[in-house]
């Protein structure tokens, strides 16, 4: 390996980016001391430089393993995209200055490209059980619909599944079409919403799905975090729409029979016993 002609560079050059970084980064990092930090560094990456030469499959599952490490430390995928660049930056440009073998530039390159990709995958792998079990308990009401979607991640993200699945074959909007929650729809108004947002969640879940089987673990890990948006933002809008139609009163219900112009139906008045007080008021019996 051309690097260790050139013992020293890289603890160098990870002690001039550490100058770079805030003191509270430094500390997320667990980086007390820059110099014991930056020579360990150097002899891991001189020992995935050389796995990547002679073992591609160990190279990969540690790489893989060390972007679920930098996941669980809570580092943003940009912070981590953004230091690779930097010390990329820093060391093609003193390869340059210091009219160093072009070799060295070819060797470092060959290496750090497949980095953010595989730090990437091991975003996603970490990420998925992360934010199912924040989600699934979050709403337990609609948790059987939320670990639905998670499940069609996962099988993505394991290559067990490869076709695509349309939100108009998804059952997860399936209860809207009770009663009480076509009344609480036109009430909030938010059906129309909480429509587009399937639509849209399944678009990515697919778009998802093509970057991974094409291995862009990057630009999967993007999409991943949009999913995640609008799996977040599609049950908060169906509490919002439970809630509403847990609390409906009879005025609502003839209202929205008046306005709907419901006549071609026989409709059934399930009123929950709490309420019978409250019906027998809109009766005139005390």
């Amino acid at each position: 390996m051309v690097i260790e002609e050139f013992p020293g560079l890289i603890e160098k050059l990870c002690k001039e980016y550490l100058n770079t970084l805030s003191p509270f980064v430094r500390e997320k990092l667990n980086i007390i001391e820059a110099e014991h930090f930056c020579r360990e560094v150097d002899r891991y990456y001189k020992e995935l430089l050389n796995l990547s030469v002679n073992s591609p499959q160990e190279f990969k599952e540690s790489v893989v393993e060390l972007g679920r490490e930098l996941y669980r430390k809570s580092l943003t995928i940009a912070f981590v995209v953004d230091a690779i660049n930097s010390l990329t930056h820093r060391i093609l440009q003193y390869i340059h200055t210091e009219k160093l073998p072009f070799e060295l530039s070819e060797e470092f390159l060959k290496f750090i490209n497949k980095f953010p990709n595989l730090i990437a995958y091991g975003f996603i792998l970490e990420s998925i059980p992360d934010r199912e079990k924040a989600l699934s308990t979050s709403s337990k009401s609609w948790g059987n619909e939320i670990s639905k979607h998670l499940k069609i991640l996962k099988e993505f993200i394991g290559k067990r599944k490869t076709d695509s699945l349309d939100s108009t074959h998804c059952l997860t909007l399936e209860p809207l079409e009770r009663l009480d929650f076509r009344i609480s729809c036109k009430k909030l108004d938010i059906c129309e919403k909480i429509n587009k947002t399937h639509e849209l969640l399944h678009v990515y879940i697919n778009l998802l799905k093509d970057y991974l089987s094409h291995g862009k673990f990057l630009a999967g890990y993007l999409v991943l975090e949009d999913v995640f948006f609008l799996i977040e933002r599609l049950y908060e809008n169906l509490l919002s729409l439970e809630s509403t139609s847990a609390a409906l009163t009879f005025d609502d219900v003839v209202k929205f029979i008046v306005e709907e112009k419901i006549e071609d139906c026989f409709s059934i008045l399930v009123i929950n016993p709490i309420d019978l007080a409250f019906v027998n008021k809109v009766y005139g019996f005390e």
